[in-house]
């Protein structure tokens, strides 16, 4: 080989190195630096937690009721999220896919690491993804969801940072569905958090995460049925005899990687009290005890805040304007709903709840319904929103209803006034009126109007009504006189045909009067009375 040849090998080494140098002295690490002696931890007084007490290399507990952070070390640096990343894929499998859904694994799926065996071909529905993705902690599994609900892993990784900055996640940003080591794949604890109280969100996430063990069943492209059993990698689950259970714990999601070291994201409850916890860059046996002392810091310094009670002693008023009496016109507003689970569980110390108690009014703002409150109002209706944001929480909206009536002025009767006179064609004088209406709407008398008129109707339809019963009952009536007079000479005829009378008891035949001057007929008699001088008529001569 000429030296010419050699000088341009050395040349390109050369720049290749110093185009690759930067990129690998500056290139930004975050894997975790777990503290592996820390301080001593007092088991009697779990309120004194201190961060040097923790192996975790950022950590956070949170009030899943406000969204608060009650506890934080280091929660703002970027660290890789191992496997817990698989809580943002559940997420938006969740979101996008039927549990029931059959899906056709592709070759992609073998990325290595922890899995659930899934080979090509093999079809498997979302539900048994969903376990394998959260209890085995399946990397396999996360890759037929990612392919499942976008097509591929880069469409995927591209849902899930948009997914994360919808959250308010600043300083995430993911490559991969499964979170193995990838340099661009970090997140914080400050923002995790946020990903994983959306996730408890969701009811058959808690119920996937609370399981201890299941099985799948993937049919094979021969169409034999593949089962395969595992537990749930929670070694902090209530109910074993594992020596880091935790009766509290609701369920969570682990993580490794040697970059990562261990994580663990988790969900646990007491008294009605929920805290969710996130510990980055821990031990093996750490992130378990680290969960645990982060837990019991939340439950034994932090109580129930009595927000009722607080209001109800400093609640607020508004003047309402337009009122009939001024001297009653101030309206005190009280909470719709006092039982609201937004404040029924809101985590603080007892030195909190006496500076909001105190200085109320600061943390405190209402909002109206419209610019003014205006008369009538009547008792319980809706007025206003109560705005509520203590110091790190999420802000509380509560409805406020009126806790009295404030009336308004009663409207006048309308009055008629004459205005004019004029004469018609006919020559007659016709009066007319202008209606003054005071304090009547237009609106009013279009709903008055029809409200008489129909109540007219219904008495004239009730009169006739009336009058038709009467008329029946009486036509009844007479029907059955008629029948009773009927039944009577039938029943009488009937008693003459069975027992005639004797011949002495039966009325006398009347004889036909005669006819005098009649041919063959007696002529009638003269009159002995009657005066000599009377002239018979020309039928008795």
């Amino acid at each position: 080989m000429s030296q010419r040849w050699l000088k341009i090998r050395w040349i390109l080494a050369l720049t290749l190195l110093l185009v690759l140098l930067p990129q690998v002295c500056f290139a930004e690490d975050y894997s975790a630096d777990p503290n592996k002696y820390p301080a001593d931890y007092d088991a009697d007084h779990p309120e004194r937690l201190d961060a040097d007490m923790l192996y975790a290399t950022s950590a956070v507990a949170v009030d899943v009721g406000s969204g608060r952070v009650l506890f934080s070390k280091e929660a703002d640096r970027k660290i890789y999220p191992a496997s817990t990343t698989k809580v943002m894929t559940a997420i938006l499998a969740l979101e996008n896919l039927d549990l029931d859904q059959v899906v056709t694994v592709s070759k992609n799926v073998m990325v290595g690491e922890s899995s659930i065996y899934l080979q090509e071909g093999e079809s498997i529905t979302v539900r048994d993804l969903m376990y394998g993705l959260l209890l085995k902690s399946g990397n396999d599994a996360g890759v037929a969801l990612a392919e499942a609900v976008a097509g591929s892993v880069d469409a995927f990784a591209d849902m899930m940072n948009a997914r994360a900055e919808e959250l308010g996640c600043t300083n995430t940003h993911f490559t991969t569905p499964h979170g193995l080591p990838d340099p661009n794949h970090y997140t914080t604890a400050e923002d995790y958090y946020k990903v994983f109280l959306e996730a408890i969100q969701n009811e058959t996430f808690l119920e996937i995460i609370q399981t201890p063990e299941y099985t799948i069943h993937a049919t094979k492209p021969d169409g034999t049925v593949r089962n395969y059993s595992f537990d749930n990698g929670n070694r902090m689950l209530p109910g074993t005899e594992d020596e880091f259970s935790y009766e509290y714990m609701i369920g969570g999601k682990t993580g490794f990687t040697n970059a990562a070291q261990s994580a663990f994201v988790s969900l646990s409850e007491k008294d009605g009290l929920q805290v969710a916890t996130v510990v980055f860059g821990s031990t093996t046996e750490g992130k378990w005890i680290d969960t645990r002392h982060l837990a019991d810091y939340v439950f034994a310094a932090y109580s129930a805040l009595p927000f009722s009670e607080i209001y109800s002693s400093h609640p607020f008023t508004a003047e309402v304007s337009g009122a009939q009496d001024p001297d009653n016109a101030t309206l005190t507003l009280n909470l719709a709903n006092p039982d609201d689970p937004q404040i029924q569980n809101f985590l603080c110390t007892s030195a909190e709840a006496s500076d909001i108690a105190a200085n109320f009014s600061q943390y405190a703002t209402v909002t109206y319904a419209n610019d003014t409150l205006t008369a009538p109002i009547q008792e319980g209706e809706v007025v206003g929103q109560l705005h509520f944001q203590y110091e790190g929480m999420d802000e509380i909206v509560l409805d406020l209803v009126a806790a009295n009536t404030v009336a308004a002025p009663i409207a006048e009767i309308p009055s008629t006034t004459p205005i004019s006179n004029s004469v018609s064609d006919g020559g007659v004088s016709v009066v007319t009126t202008d209606v003054a209406i005071q304090g009547w709407s237009p609106l009013y008398l279009l709903v008055i109007i029809p409200v008489v008129l129909f109540f007219i109707l219904v008495v004239w339809l009730i009169a006739e009504i009336r009058r038709a019963r009467r008329v029946k009952r009486e036509m009844e009536r007479a029907r059955r006189t008629e029948e009773v007079k009927r039944r009577r000479a039938q029943l009488e005829y009937q008693h003459l045909q069975t027992n005639p009378l004797p011949r002495s008891q039966r009325p006398m035949q009347q004889q036909p009067r005669p006819r005098y001057g009649a041919p063959g007929q007696p002529q009638r008699p003269l009159r002995q009375d009657r005066p000599s001088y009377y002239r018979p008529s020309h039928r008795e001569r």
